[in-house]
This record gives structure tokens, sequence and C-alpha cells, in this order.
């Protein structure tokens, strides 16, 4: 099957599985689907589910209240059943903050730091697994952070290692209730598909994210990971996408040669409170983003010391306003 003339989307509903809310995230083939195209989603050959199961089930050994919680995958058509985070991805949520001003009012730097630090720790979980190895994500971004009513973040695991094939479970019991939206997939179900058809290539990847050592074909390591959440804390900074419009090409130029975000002047940053935050507690989160995305992997910290330098930050972020 070739991938090059087809887009992959995930159609995801909200649905009721016993009582209780999840997101059930459909592959469909093909132009931006609605909630009545669902029989375009893909049948997929057998050695590609037997891969998605494969990944599934490392999947539902992951148990963190920072990592999105997996809870099963369909056969027909092809799904992943998931938590649902009301609030959306961080991409989006800070997408909103840049046009509604009560979202806007609710992003503090206490907030701010808390959904950070939140990311790291589920980061640090992941590459802290000892059996069967610990988990790179090699796809760390805003959409791939996800924010619970709560306003707690975890990450959604898109993998891409084969393991050791063990028992799946399917989920019985799922009603949809209606779509949520309709995204390009970036999820690991499209990743499988690439990785069985070889497909995989540079262009298939988003760059704003990545590494500049894995821009040169090198492999993700635990380093670009930390070097993807350098960016991701831009994003809490500025709450503005990465390199915006930027040619993919051009960007990859760029980083490739030590070129980095621009961080604007404390008056030009959003944030109800980021004047209070001035300072030793924004020149430290600064300090911070620069060393997650030194352009040397080994100058990175890893997310255990980034889980430590965000709560310190949090004792200097000024308190939440009644």
């Amino acid at each position: 099957m070739c991938l090059t003339d087809v887009t992959y989307f995930l159609q995801v509903y909200l649905a009721s599985w016993f009582g209780t809310e999840v997101a059930v995230k459909i592959l469909i083939v093909g132009h931006v689907a609605s909630a009545s195209e669902a029989q375009r989603a893909l049948s997929l050959s057998a050695p590609i589910m037997q891969k998605l199961e494969a990944e599934a089930s490392l999947l539902a050994s992951l148990r963190h209240p920072h990592v999105v919680n997996f809870l099963g995958i369909c056969h027909e058509p092809p799904c992943i059943v998931t938590e649902f985070c009301a609030r959306g991805s961080l991409c989006d949520l800070l997408a909103a903050a840049r046009s509604d001003p009560e979202v806007a009012a609710q992003l503090s730097w206490r907030r701010r730091l808390t959904m950070a630090a939140d990311a790291a720790v589920g980061m640090l979980y992941l590459h802290s697994r000892s059996s069967p190895a610990p988990i790179i994500h090699r796809d760390l971004k805003s959409p791939n952070l996800l924010v619970d009513a709560n306003w707690s973040v975890k990450v959604t695991a898109a993998l891409r290692e084969s393991f050791a094939r063990r028992s799946c479970v399917a989920i019985p019991g799922i009603a949809l209730h209606r779509c949520i939206n309709p995204v390009p997939t970036d999820f690991n179900l499209s990743k499988i598909l690439e990785d069985t058809t070889h497909s995989t290539s540079m262009a298939a990847m988003n760059p704003r994210w990545l590494a500049p050592e894995v821009m040169r074909g090198g492999r993700a390591t635990k380093a670009s990971d930390v070097y993807s959440f350098g960016i991701v804390l831009w994003e809490l900074l500025t709450w503005q996408l990465p390199f915006g419009p930027a040619n993919p090409w051009h960007l990859v130029a760029h980083v490739l040669a030590g070129g980095r975000l621009d961080v604007h002047p404390i008056d030009a940053l959003p944030g109800p409170d980021t004047a209070a935050f001035g300072g030793g507690g924004l020149e430290g989160y600064l300090a911070l983003m620069r060393c997650c995305w030194a352009q040397a992997p080994e100058q990175r910290p890893g997310f255990q010391q980034v889980v430590q330098e965000l709560r310190a930050l949090l004792k200097l972020a000024p308190p939440e306003q009644q």
C-alpha cells in the first residue's frame, strides 16, 4: 500500500464506555471526514494489525497520572480507545488563550509551570521504564500533550518501536456520542502504517519540535525528547506555534545551523501575571528552556533535572489571584 498520495485522519469521537466518557480515535483514509463518513475507516492488513496489537499491549501497561490512560483497541473499524481529556491538547488550549480573554486569564505562571511539570513527570516515567526498555517518545509536542478538566497535563504515547506481542483486549460496550474533531494524524496508527510500508521520511515528520541530530537522520533518544520539551516550554512562554508559517526546509536549515526560536521582551509576553514573574523566575525558566534545546545532546538535562528545576521555579511564581 502506497501512502504517498493518501491522507490519514484520526476521527476522534467522544464516547461512552459503561457510563464513562472516553475518546475513540478511528483511523480514516481520504479527506477530512464528517461523523457520518465512518465507512471510510481503514481495513488494516494482518501484519499492520499485528503490529498495532503489539504496541497496544505496551500502551496498556503504562499507568501513570501524567500519561494518557490507554483502554484498548478495536479491529473493525481500527480505532484506539483512551481516557477523555476535556480541555483538549495543550496546542489547542494555547490557541484558545490567544483569542479568548477568559482562557488567557486562567494561564497564570503558576498554572503554566504546573502543566510543564506534569508533562515532564510523565516523560520521566516513560524514560525510567526498565521493562522491556526505557520508552523514547519520538513525537513529543504540544498536540500530543492533553489537558483534563482539572488542568492536569498527560502525555500521549506515540510510540514507533515493536515489542513482543502480548494479549490485547478489545473494548466492548462503547457507544459513540459525537465527533470531537477530525485531525491529520500523528498518532502511532499512522506511524505503524509508515513503518510497515517503509515510507517514513523527513517530509512525513513535523520538524517544529524535532531535534537537530534527528533531522540529520540520527536515532531518537532521551536527549531528543528533552529537546522537543524545550520547544514546548517556548510554547507555554509565548502561546504561539513554533516557527509560525516557516517553510519546513528553511526551518530545518535554521535549526541545523544552531538557530532557535526568538524570545520577546517581557512586556511582549502573554499572561495575566508575566510582569510579576519577571526577574529571577523568568530568567530561570528561559535558562532551562535553552538548556533543553541545546545543540549538543549531551548538554541537555534529563527529565529528572527538568522536574526539579520546574518545581523550584514554582516557588518563585506569583500567587494565584482570587
